[in-house]
């Protein structure tokens, strides 16, 4: 974890909002869902919301990524962690930061993350943060 920024979201640019959404991929889809060619459904897109920071975001998404390297496989818990580096120092507040299906009000573009297939705007995570050192991209346990 070398070369790790810390950033602090509210010494930023109060009012510069900005979303992550959260792509957990398609649902599993059943054995006559694949047989007749159908799209498998997807989950609906979860919205990580700041008030302020927006610009320093990805950088924010970058620390996220390096501390949670050992959960890229393990989409729940890597959602939390990038929501807790977001929060993480404002955490008993009751404004700046929210959670939702859908985008509530931003300024700068949305980040998206696909968590299944490991990239943040179509850009693979060791890209995206500049490193090796993230693992490679794992099928999922199905246990």
């Amino acid at each position: 974890m070398t070369g790790l920024r810390i950033i602090n979201l509210t010494n930023n640019n109060m009012g510069a909002r900005r979303h992550i959404a959260l792509d957990f991929g398609p649902k599993d889809h059943n054995q006559e869902d694949k047989e007749e060619n159908k799209e498998p459904e997807h989950y609906d897109k979860i919205y990580l919301y700041t008030h302020w920071g927006g610009e320093s975001l990805e950088d924010v998404l970058r620390s996220a990524l390096i501390r949670g390297e050992g959960r890229l496989n393990d989409v729940s818990y890597l959602a939390r962690i990038i929501f807790s580096e977001m929060i993480k120092d404002e955490i008993l507040e009751d404004t700046g930061f929210g959670i939702s299906p859908y985008v509530t009000d931003d300024q700068y573009p949305t980040i998206e993350v696909d968590l299944e297939n490991q990239t943040v705007n179509e850009i693979p995570y060791k890209e995206f943060i500049g490193s090796d050192e993230l693992y490679p991209p794992y099928p999922k346990d199905k246990n």
